[in-house]
């Protein structure tokens, strides 16, 4: 065949049906209780398929492999986003699971592909099979879990040792409580199941859910004078569509998890002891840096923090750094925003906010930028502590000048 022909027919690599390749690599976070759940699968083209013959014939590269990161938000009914990857490119990779995985928290647990289609096939649902944006290969990767839950169902025994590995192990009664009480709240009548004692007596478990589904921003657990050593007095501020609300419960721990549970009183509250209630103190480092170098100090700056999930806005690009597991979620008081390390906000008008709601969070943020090279191209311009947050006021307000933003505010 002449080189002419050979362009002719030639081409970029295709992609080729799912039902092409096989599961090489399946991996999940161990986020279950905290009600988000990433996927991550590295499929590889499986040999000598005849598609990959036929395309050899038009000398046509196939797309040898394919990632899929999928993110389910089991508070919101399942499937929430899935991103897709052709080829082994490590930086686009990097960011696309860094996109799902940088804000969960947790550890990655690897996974059969029969474990990881049983979970598409769970927790997708009928909606995610509607979506119009769904991909062609999305759409025959369900396709494809609904085939084989049919032809083999996951056994009660194999369901149970993948919920134990997505799930983390609970070390504090107030872990045990908060966990409860976030999945109760959210109507995830399965995640709350997975903290219920076997041997609890079901008549002492009350149903702790709103009218509307709530999310959990904030529990107070205390001991209670005439309670047992495992029996806490629980004040929970709940966000739902119709308001924000006070629930107080009482939840008892056993050795083996939740034996009892009762909801005592409920309550709406206004926005001002919303406000009140969530108000917490932020520190913010403000740097600036010629526009110029933002390009690479963007590129800089997502390498210094590689796990921090990313988000652009039209004033600028959002990092969240987030600690590496949730174990904010065993404190006496919990807050959900506790898992956030540091925030960094960079403008195109050349600023950088650096921003923690503790001052060992920002000194470390501000040691993270000194020793990673970062300092090099910024100019300090200030450090600021307020009484409420204002990194996400600035993020939402379209300005990109922070002392212009300052100015406004104050």
């Amino acid at each position: 065949m002449s080189e002419t022909k050979m362009r002719l027919v030639g081409g970029p690599p295709k992609r080729l049906p799912m039902s092409c390749y096989e599961i090489r690599k399946a991996e999940a976070s161990d986020t279950r209780l905290m009600g988000v759940v990433g996927l991550h699968l590295y499929w590889v083209l499986k040999p000598d398929t005849p598609e990959e013959a036929a395309l050899a014939g038009d000398f046509i590269e196939p797309v040898r492999d394919v990632h899929q990161v999928y993110c389910f938000e089991l508070e919101d009914g399942g499937l929430d986003r899935v991103s897709e990857l052709e080829g082994n490119d490590t930086v686009k990779l990097g960011k696309m699971k860094n996109g799902v995985f940088g804000g969960l928290g947790g550890s990655l647990k690897r996974l059969s592909s029969r474990e990881a289609l049983w979970l598409i096939f769970h927790w997708a649902g009928d909606e995610a099979m509607s979506w119009q944006k769904m991909t062609k290969g999305v759409r025959e990767v369900f396709d494809m879990a609904k085939e084989q839950q049919e032809a083999s169902p996951m056994t009660r025994a194999e369901i149970d040792d993948l919920d134990k590995r997505l799930c983390v192990p609970i070390e504090t009664d107030y872990g045990m409580v908060n966990y409860f009480i976030m999945r109760s709240v959210t109507w995830d009548r399965e995640g709350a199941e997975l903290l219920i004692s076997p041997f609890a007596d079901r008549d002492e478990i009350e149903d702790l859910r709103l009218p509307r589904k709530a999310s959990l921003i904030r529990n107070r657990s205390d001991r209670p004078e005439d309670g047992g050593p495992h029996k806490y007095l629980c004040e929970s501020f709940l966000d739902t569509e119709a308001g924000s609300f006070i629930m107080i419960s009482e939840v008892v721990v056993g050795a083996e998890g939740i034996i009892g549970a009762k909801k005592k009183q409920v309550f709406k509250v206004s926005q001002w002891e919303t406000y009140r209630k969530l108000l917490r103190s932020e520190f913010v480092t403000h740097y600036t840096l010629a526009p110029e170098f933002l390009e690479e100090f963007d590129e800089k700056l997502s390498r210094a923090i590689p796990r921090a999930s990313c988000k652009s806005y039209d004033n600028g690009v959002l990092y969240m750094d987030y600690f590496t597991d949730n174990r904010h979620a065993e404190n006496r008081i919990f807050n959900i925003g506790d898992d956030l390390k540091a925030s960094y906000f960079l403008t195109p008008a050349g600023d950088l906010l650096a921003a923690s709601f503790s001052s060992t969070g920002i000194m470390a943020a501000e040691t993270m930028v000194r020793i990673s090279g970062l300092a090099d191209y910024l100019t300090p311009a200030g450090r600021y502590s307020f009484t409420s947050p204002v990194l996400g006021q600035f993020v939402e307000s379209g300005y990109d000048d922070f002392d212009e933003f300052l100015h406004l505010i104050t």
